[in-house]
């Protein structure tokens, strides 16, 4: 299974990239929220993946974030919502939204979405209200913040060696790259999360 991919943007669009991964173009269906994250054509770029077989070929799904992809797999799962319903409902919701629509039975937001309707959105929320709860609060934090995800998991992962709890790391990285108009490199962020709590 390929759980991530990442390599050069060669082409990008709303709907989908391509990703060059040493010479091998990888082809990717993506939602609109991961499409506002990604750099320019030629740049480097990572995506957590997920990878569906079927009997008319074989499709990659990418996505920003690992809360993305989270949802996208407990969409799925839901009977009658394919990939495709699935990316709709990533492209119409940001992630943290989502998950409070689905904890609110939130239906009339829900079957606004391209290819929800009612029966579908009550579904959704009857199968997906306690699991995607879990997820409220663990990714979601870092969503919108400046540099890679994985540069983020180590610069929390080494606060927390540091002496932090879990929730104040995260908080601390996640103030200090949303402040930037450029991503971070991992020691950045360290040292200005540090310099944050020592004032």
């Amino acid at each position: 299974m390929i759980a991530f991919l990442r390599g050069q943007l060669a082409v990008k669009s709303p709907t989908e990239v391509v990703l060059d991964v040493n010479g091998v173009g990888y082809r990717v269906f993506i939602s609109l929220q991961t499409y506002d994250f990604l750099p320019q054509t030629g740049e480097t770029c990572q995506l957590e993946t997920h990878y569906i077989v079927r009997e008319d070929g074989h499709y990659l799904y990418g996505f920003h974030h690992r809360t993305e992809l989270d949802l996208f797999k407990n969409l799925i799962s839901v009977s009658g919502v394919g990939p495709k319903i699935a990316i709709s409902v990533l492209s119409a919701l940001k992630p943290e939204d989502l998950v409070q629509h689905l904890a609110t039975a939130n239906v009339r937001i829900l079957k606004t979405i391209p290819g929800v309707g009612q029966k579908m959105a009550e579904r959704l929320i009857v199968e997906l209200k306690d699991k995607v709860s879990k997820l409220a609060g663990t990714h979601t934090t870092n969503w919108l913040a400046g540099g890679t995800d994985q540069a983020r998991e180590d610069a929390v992962a080494a606060l927390v060696a540091l002496g932090f709890t879990r929730q104040v790391a995260e908080k601390s990285i996640a103030a200090v790259t949303g402040s930037q108009a450029e991503p971070l490199k991992t020691e950045d962020m360290i040292r200005l999360a540090l310099r944050q709590t020592v004032k």
